[in-house]
């Protein structure tokens, strides 16, 4: 599957990028007449769909211009299916749905092989794995949803809407949170089962969820079916304002917290045989469309993760979005972005760990293109990776190009 899933990914990279999108394309509209000749029964044979089926397929090449390990390049990627039923679809009309997702994840880790850092480049980045993601039954109740299953957590929490648009990882899920508990809760490329109910009530949106905290050894669960729900667990939950002037691109303003019930190993180098338990942590997130000029948001997150076992206590990102940045491109998107991690007094106390912080700067341009793809050039500026000394600062760039169905 290992071999499969990188040639593939390969082969579609190349055609895309060598005969600027036409040999896909061409594939692409073979299949589309062997449906049907007809967009009307195109139409009709869709609402007769009683289950959704998605496929998304997302390749990234990775260069190290100057500093971290080596200079080099990298290549990884990612193939995502999944399936929605709502059972209203099957004559069930009690309000709920069932998904299904299963990826796989495949080729290099760049990030460590040639950079260093403590967090993935790329947010699609991971040691190779194919298995389920998510597995997840949602009830709506009126005003009100509850999904029980394996969840992933990130999708729902956490997460700011113009930062999103980044590459890099520590935009997606704090560097407050990862480093400091692992694989220990439910982000990808590992879900856990839990629980999560979401409510919403005129403007505001109450989110609360609880997720096993722990599971089996990363490695000796590739597959990601290996369930444990007697260890600890992990409890978040979420208030959202959301409003502005915009219905599509609207502002949010949210606050979260957070609390991991399992013990860690104390990252004092004098108290190493002491486990502890993490603090309750805090995060903030504004995203925030400005009036008088719709198309242009910025946003602003803050994480706080008290306690000086933990590997980072503190963490603040900016930046903004421009949409439509020129005229006939509604559906491009430039992005830049920054971001600071603070470590803890703790943390410094390692080996090979000296600076107190690490800092990106992040820019790319979002390249819609037709038949569902798009194309997204980044370059990331990272300053003290790894917190470091001994490795100079790193200038990366990043060729992403996705596919969604």
């Amino acid at each position: 599957m290992r071999y499969n899933s990188k040639l593939f990914s390969m082969i579609m990279l190349v055609l895309y990028l060598c005969t600027g999108g036409n040999a896909i394309a061409q594939i692409n509209s073979f299949s589309e007449h062997n449906i049907t000749t007809s967009q009307d029964l195109d139409d009709e044979l869709i609402s007769k769909q009683k289950v959704k089926i998605g496929f998304s397929w997302t390749g990234e090449v990775v260069t190290n211009h100057s500093g971290g390990l080596e200079q080099g390049t990298g290549y990884f990627g990612k193939i995502g299916l999944n399936f929605e039923l709502s059972l209203k679809d099957v004559g069930l009309n009690n309000g709920g749905r069932i998904f299904i997702n299963a990826l796989n994840v495949h080729g290099d880790t760049p990030t460590s092989r040639l950079i260093g850092d403590f967090q993935p480049i790329s947010r699609d980045e991971a040691s190779e794995r194919t298995g389920l993601f998510e597995l997840w039954y949602e009830h709506s109740f009126n005003a009100t949803k509850v999904t029980l299953g394996q969840h992933d957590m990130n999708s729902s929490f956490g997460s700011s809407r113009v930062g999103g648009n980044s590459v890099h990882s520590a935009f997606g899920v704090f560097p407050s949170v990862s480093p400091n508990l692992g694989f220990a809760f439910s982000i990808y490329p590992r879900t856990m089962p839990g629980i999560y109910v979401n409510h919403q009530v005129n403007n505001f949106i109450i989110k609360s969820a609880l997720y096993s905290g722990a599971s089996h050894d990363f490695d000796d669960d590739k597959h990601n079916l290996r369930w444990n729900l007697d260890d600890s667990g992990f409890f978040i939950t979420e208030v959202t304002y959301r409003g502005g002037v915009s219905a599509s691109n609207p502002s949010e303003y949210k606050f979260g917290a957070f609390k991991h019930t399992g013990s860690f190993d104390n990252l004092d180098v004098n108290n190493t045989n002491v486990s502890v338990s993490p603090d309750l942590g805090f995060y903030s997130i504004v995203d925030h469309t400005l009036s008088f000029d719709q198309r242009l948001s910025v946003f602003a997150e803050a994480t706080y993760f008290p306690g000086d076992h933990n590997f980072s206590k503190l963490f603040y990102a900016t930046g903004f979005e421009m949409r439509e940045p020129f005229q006939n491109r509604k559906d491009d998107v430039f992005f830049f972005g920054f971001l600071s991690t603070s470590l803890s007094e703790s943390a410094l106390s390692g080996a090979n760990i000296d600076e107190d912080s690490r800092s990106i700067i992040e820019m790319n341009y979002k390249l819609a293109l037709p038949h569902g793809f798009t194309l997204k050039p980044d370059v990331q500026y990272i300053i003290n990776p790894g917190v470091n000394s001994n490795l100079d600062n790193v200038l990366v760039s990043v060729v992403k190009l996705s596919y969604k169905f």
